[in-house]
Parts: structure tokens; sequence; C-alpha cells
């Protein structure tokens, strides 16, 4: 099986090292986000799960998707309407 950046150089598209750095920045940063959305919702016992390339990426890399840029994050209704409710408080 072919890795991304295989199927990339087949297909001509060329992925320089700053862009990879940048995308490895921003995985940083999301990584943050999903753990102050996790630290959140266990605070106000509210229930997500991962899903999509998240989820994938958790599960198949124990990380990332190597090629993913954000994060997919599922909620019933009620869960993110409280959650909507509560993160002015909690972001301050």
């Amino acid at each position: 099986m072919k890795n991304i950046e295989q199927i990339l150089t087949d297909a001509g598209v060329t992925v320089t090292d700053e862009q990879k750095a940048k995308l490895h920045e921003i995985q940083g940063i999301e990584l943050k986000i999903l753990r102050e959305v996790d630290r959140i919702c266990k605070k106000y016992d509210l229930h997500y799960s991962l899903s999509g390339g998240t989820l994938l990426g958790a599960i198949r890399h124990k990380d990332f998707i190597p090629w993913d840029d954000d994060i997919d994050i599922d909620l019933k209704r009620d869960d993110f309407n409280k959650l909507l409710s509560v993160l002015p408080e909690e972001l301050g």
C-alpha cells in the first residue's frame, strides 16, 4: 500500500519540508484543543466521540493521519448545546 507521499509524488505534487512542518504545527494545536474539549466534557459529564479521520488516525496511527488537518468530534445535540453554554466560562 502506498503512503500519502508516494501518492502525491505519483500525481506530480511536491510537498515541501516547510509545508510538512506547518501541518505538524497545526496538528499539535489541534491536539491541545482536543485535550481541552476532553477536559471540559469530563467536567460536565458530556459525551463525545471521535469520528472520521480523527478516529482513524487514533486507531491506525496512534496519532493523526499524517495528512489530516482537522479534528472530527461528534456530540449528541443536548451535549453540544451544553458545551456551547459552558465554553465562554471555561475558556474565559
